[in-house]
């Protein structure tokens, strides 16, 4: 009977599965940054709850600006020509981890402005998108970024609402209107939008920073924030400030520092200068292959079998090795001391070797019988030919059906 681990129908379904999952593999690979959506309820540009800044990439977005939103090497992408946008870092002693990030990322761009943290969200229980409430964080959350700047200013908060804040003309031509704004104050930081209680977006000053290039920094993220960017002009007061900023470059809007990590996929590399060179090579070189082994298709040459099926063939044919190899005496030996090992299990002896005491118990055992094979004799004959040079096959065959003989009767019964 013929068995086939895999039928042919089987065959070719475990090769059109495996073939769609890497075809769908290699997909997610290079479109894993379109396919992935993140879900947040923070303050980042994934969020649509107050605190979010998703309006404001959506409202860029919106207007034909570049925006990349950035999950890995926010500043090497920016670089000497683009704008980043840092908002809201988080530098505290509980989170000093992204400070070392924080840091890569200035120094590889020229040209970034830098958002103080504000709020804290309490996120909706069952939710992940909304907040239930926001949380006015310490003023040393916002001032840890300006000491990580190396800018030695202070947070102010306007937190009475009854306050008239009267705001200095600047050259975007839009007032802000924001409710309990955080504003900073220091000598380091020239004021681009102010009032008389402090600014609310200043350029560091060249010298006060180890960072070089163009430093701003936006001390009220409300103005970007979703609950606070359809507030008044505050949504064109935001696209004049980044628009004044890129110069006609790109925007990178950096979201690593909230955690969201997602690095370049090898396999989209594949498909970019100048790897895409190498891949085109690889197909047209498959494609020789296919087209030079297509002439070998077809079914296979039937050969005759050299070696029969069955047992009678494996019993033949080591019968005649060992007729070959003349070990007939060592056959006999073993076969002898194979066969009173059985009958001696088989009848439950507590010893099973071939010694003199077994061999004499079972002599006895075949005589109660009335098994016509006197076993000491045949001990005697086997022995004797196991010691001889040359026994021939007639000598062996004898000895063998002798030992049969006694095995089958002292086993089956005579």
């Amino acid at each position: 009977m013929r068995v086939e681990n895999f039928s042919r129908r089987r065959l070719k379904w475990i090769l059109a599965i495996g073939g769609v999952s890497l075809a769908f593999g290699i997909l997610l690979g290079i479109f894993q940054g379109d396919l992935m959506e993140f879900r947040s309820w923070s303050t980042d540009s994934f969020s649509k709850s107050a605190i979010g800044h998703k309006g404001f990439a959506e409202l860029l977005r919106g207007l034909d600006i570049p925006l990349i939103v950035s999950t890995h090497a926010s500043g090497s992408k920016a670089g000497t020509s683009g704008l980043l946008i840092i908002a809201e870092p988080t530098l505290t002693d509980t989170a000093s981890l992204y400070t070392g990030l924080f840091d890569r990322m200035l120094r590889q761009s020229h040209t970034r402005i830098i958002v103080l943290p504000k709020w804290r969200g309490i996120p909706l229980v069952g939710s992940s998108m909304w907040v239930e409430a926001m949380v006015l964080m310490n003023k040393e959350a916002a001032s840890s970024v300006l000491e990580a700047l190396g800018i030695e200013a202070r947070v102010v908060r306007i937190t009475d609402s009854t306050v008239t804040l009267n705001w200095d003309r600047n050259s975007y031509g839009v007032a802000p209107q924001l409710l309990a704004p955080q504003l900073m104050a220091g000598d380091q930081v020239e004021p681009l939008i102010a009032c008389d209680e402090g600014t609310l977006l200043g350029a560091v000053k060249s010298g006060h920073t180890n960072y070089a290039g163009v430093t701003v920094i936006l001390s009220d993220p409300d103005l970007i924030a979703n609950h606070g960017l359809a507030r008044g002009d505050n949504a064109l007061l935001a696209v004049r400030i980044v628009d004044h900023l890129r110069n006609d470059g790109g925007v990178v809007l950096d979201e690593t520092i909230h955690g969201f990590s997602l690095r370049r996929s090898i396999w989209r590399s594949f498909f970019e200068y100048p790897l895409i060179l190498v891949l085109l090579q690889v197909f047209l070189l498959a494609g020789v292959i296919l087209w030079t082994a297509s002439i070998r298709f077809g079914s296979p040459i039937r050969y005759d079998r050299r070696i029969a099926s069955g047992k009678g063939y494996l019993i033949q044919n080591t019968a005649s090795l060992l007729r070959h190899g003349a070990h007939h005496r060592y056959l006999i030996g073993r076969y002898f001391n194979s066969s009173i090992r059985h009958v001696a299990q088989n009848l439950h002896l507590s010893g099973w070797a071939t010694t003199g005491d077994t061999i004499a118990r079972l002599d006895a055992i075949g005589k109660r019988r009335g098994v016509g094979v006197d076993l000491g004799g045949l001990t005697a004959s086997v022995r004797e030919l196991e010691a001889k040079q040359d026994v021939t096959a007639s000598e062996a065959v004898s000895a063998a059906w002798r030992i049969h003989k006694w095995r089958k009767g002292m086993t089956d019964g005579t």
